[in-house]
C-alpha cells in the first residue's frame, strides 16, 4: 500500500458522496508544499509528434470512449519512444498495453522531461500520475469519467489533493 502524507483535517465542501462511509469529509493537510513556486506553467512541443500522433490516433480509434490508468515515474523513466511507433503498436493485441505505452511516454515527456526542471525537486513524494486520455468532437462535451483522486473520495470520503497536474490539448496538424 502507498504510504499517506499529511495530517487529515475536517473538510466540508457541501458534497457528501452517495455510499462513501459515514462521518465528514476528511481532506489531507499536506506537510510539506511543493518545491515549485510556480503556480501555473504553459509549455509547447511537450511530446514528440509521433507520440502526439499516436495519442491523437487512440483517442479517435476509441470513439470518445475515455481511458486512464495510473502510470508509475519508475515505470516512465524506462519508456522508449519506440514503443509507439505506429508499427510496434499495431503489432500490440491489448488495447490496455497500447494505451499503456501511450501513457508511459506521455509522463516520461511532460512530467519527467518538460516540465522536470520545475518539479525534480518533488520527485521523491510522487509515487506516480494518473493519465486520461478523453476526446469529443467540436461541438461536444467529453463523456463523463471518474478519476483516481475522486473514486478515493467516493470510497473513502477522504480527499488527497494532487502535488501537480497537467492537460495536454491535442488536435489534428
Amino acid at each position: 500500500a502507498m504510504e499517506r502524507r499529511g495530517r487529515l483535517v475536517s473538510w466540508e465542501d457541501g458534497h457528501k458522496p452517495a455510499g462513501s462511509p459515514e462521518g465528514g469529509t476528511l481532506m489531507a493537510e499536506l506537510e510539506e508544499e511543493r518545491s515549485c513556486s510556480r503556480f501555473f506553467s504553459v509549455f509547447d512541443d511537450v511530446l514528440p509528434g509521433g507520440l502526439a500522433h499516436a495519442i491523437y490516433g487512440n483517442a479517435v480509434q476509441t470513439n470518445g470512449k475515455p481511458w486512464g490508468m495510473y502510470v508509475r515515474l519508475d515505470d516512465a523513466r524506462k519508456s522508449q519512444d519506440e514503443d509507439v511507433a505506429p508499427e510496434r503498436l499495431a503489432a500490440v493485441e491489448s488495447e490496455e498495453e497500447r494505451q499503456r505505452a501511450i501513457a508511459l511516454c506521455a509522463v516520461k515527456h511532460l512530467f519527467l522531461n518538460k516540465a522536470g526542471p520545475l518539479l525534480e525537486r518533488d520527485y521523491h513524494k510522487v509515487h506516480g500520475a494518473a493519465v486520461w486520455c478523453l476526446s469529443a468532437n467540436v461541438g461536444c462535451e467529453v463523456q463523463y469519467h471518474i478519476d483516481y483522486a475522486e473514486l478515493h473520495r467516493y470510497e473513502t470520503n477522504q480527499i488527497y489533493p494532487p502535488l501537480c497536474m497537467s492537460c495536454p490539448q491535442l488536435a489534428p496538424g
